[in-house]
């Protein structure tokens, strides 16, 4: 059913996705919903996409909280009065950044994780996002990640995704890193028009040329030091660990960036965190 009034049309996926709700393992079929969600209108666009997966919920009755509303993503929950716990999750990317993400590997590591019981389930996608699973629990911070409860169970998880094995799916097992960062390269401004930007650009940015030879430097380098290739998160912030105190469990979350990779890479890239980085870096300064 199209809502009344809506500019929008809806349609089954083709390819029919299927997955197991995290919390329930009730399988779910993903529905295909063509539209473009537009990220100035939040609320209305989340009204529509929950009447279309959720057409039990009462639309007056529906409460709103906006979690990020960021340059790469907007993320915003729906849920009805008492049912917090079955909120959907809505999260809408921001313009142009398919330039920095690849969308379709994304909701294909969701899918991989999900199968493997490690991440939730996705309910419906549209042109510029998807609808998904709300799980409890709290994001890290620099005192949890290093609490002696919590930090086990990272590795233990970390260790159980870098062990995932691929028979049927088509993914690249090569190096993420090296692909990433020469796409980071291809896509920054060479130079602003603004005039101050460009002497602020000069003075902080080296020259694409060095950058270059740096980049041939880490490369021919670091390839020698022969860490295994697993399939690695990549973005193991503080704020992509969720931490369940009930269940004495984690959940990583947000799988824009993950990939085959070194796995030293994602132990560093989360120790970074653990070190609370930010902090020597205000000092530094």
């Amino acid at each position: 059913m199209q809502p009344i009034g809506s500019p929008y049309s809806y349609s089954q996926r083709r390819e029919t996705f299927h997955f197991s709700c995290f919390r329930s393992r009730r399988k779910v079929t993903v529905i295909d919903l063509i539209f473009h969600f537009n990220e100035n209108e939040v609320i209305a666009g989340a009204k529509n996409v929950v009447e279309r997966i959720r057409p039990s919920w009462p639309l007056q009755q529906l409460l709103f909280k906006v979690f990020t509303d960021g340059r790469t993503n907007k993320l915003v929950g729906v849920w009805y009065p008492e049912h917090y716990k079955d909120m959907v999750l809505i999260r809408i990317y921001g313009n142009n950044s398919d330039l920095l993400i690849d969308r379709k590997s994304e909701i294909k590591n969701i899918r991989i994780l999900n199968k493997a019981g490690y991440t939730h389930c996705i309910y419906a996608t549209f042109n510029n996002g998807f609808a998904y699973e709300f799980l409890e629990g709290e994001t890290l911070t620099t005192e949890t990640v290093r609490s002696p409860k919590v930090y086990p169970l990272i590795a233990k998880r970390m260790a159980e995704m870098h062990m995932i094995e691929f028979e049927h799916e088509a993914v690249s097992k090569e190096a993420f890193i090296w692909k990433k960062t020469k796409n980071f390269m291809q896509i920054m401004p060479k130079r602003f028009s603004d005039s101050l930007k460009q002497a602020k650009f000069e003075t902080l940015i080296p020259s694409y040329t060095t950058l270059e030879e740096e980049y041939q430097i880490l490369k021919n380098t670091l390839s020698k030091v022969n860490s295994p290739i697993v399939f690695a998160h990549n973005d193991l912030l503080l704020g992509n660990v969720l931490y369940n105190k009930k269940q004495e469990s984690v959940v990583f979350i947000d799988y824009e960036y993950t990939a085959f990779n070194y796995q030293a890479f994602d132990i560093v890239n989360h120790f970074t965190e653990f070190a609370d980085y930010r902090y020597v870096l205000l000092r530094g300064s």
